[in-house]
């Protein structure tokens, strides 16, 4: 079996960590537009508007669900303080991750995602199982509290070294 594209989920603790991540993956962004053609760029532009208003909330953050592959960041999806993931949250997700992939790696739908999480409820959920399903996406599983390391820790622990 092949792996496509690898995604997980971050969750930062600390706000000037979690500044910190962002200013990163905006950097990320940055350089994913300038090589998008210019309707890319478009859709793009409104995505960023998108996160703006989200941003502008005055909520404060206090998790980042983040998706990536080999390349970089696919999508980011920021939850304001005290709100929760369950199954609808996380289908809706997975509904904008669809599309980011349509828009960010072409290509990629049509030869299959494999997306690696755990055994948590919002994933485990019949809804949830019923959309993977319909997609054709593969799950990787990771189990929670292995002693193994996530992919995400490769890219935490340096930037959390930093931080302390």
């Amino acid at each position: 079996m092949r792996v496509s594209a690898l995604f997980f989920i971050v969750e930062l603790g600390s706000d000037s960590f979690k500044e910190k991540e962002k200013e990163e993956v905006e950097e990320e962004k940055e350089e994913e537009e300038e090589e998008e053609e210019e309707e890319e760029e478009e859709e793009e532009e409104e995505e960023e508007e998108e996160e703006e208003e989200e941003e502008d909330s005055g909520s404060e953050y206090t998790r980042v669900l983040q998706y990536r592959d080999a390349k970089g960041v696919i999508l980011l999806d920021i939850l304001p303080q005290g709100q929760c993931i369950n199954y609808a949250r996380y289908c809706s997700t997975l509904d904008r991750l669809k599309e980011a992939i349509r828009r960010k790696r072409p290509g990629l739908l049509r030869r299959g995602v494999v997306l690696q999480h755990d055994n948590a409820t919002p994933h485990s959920a019949n809804l949830t199982q019923q959309w993977l399903q319909r997609y054709g996406w593969e799950i990787l599983p990771h189990p929670a509290h292995s002693p193994d390391l996530a992919p995400s820790d490769f890219r935490l622990f340096r930037p959390l070294k930093r931080h302390l």
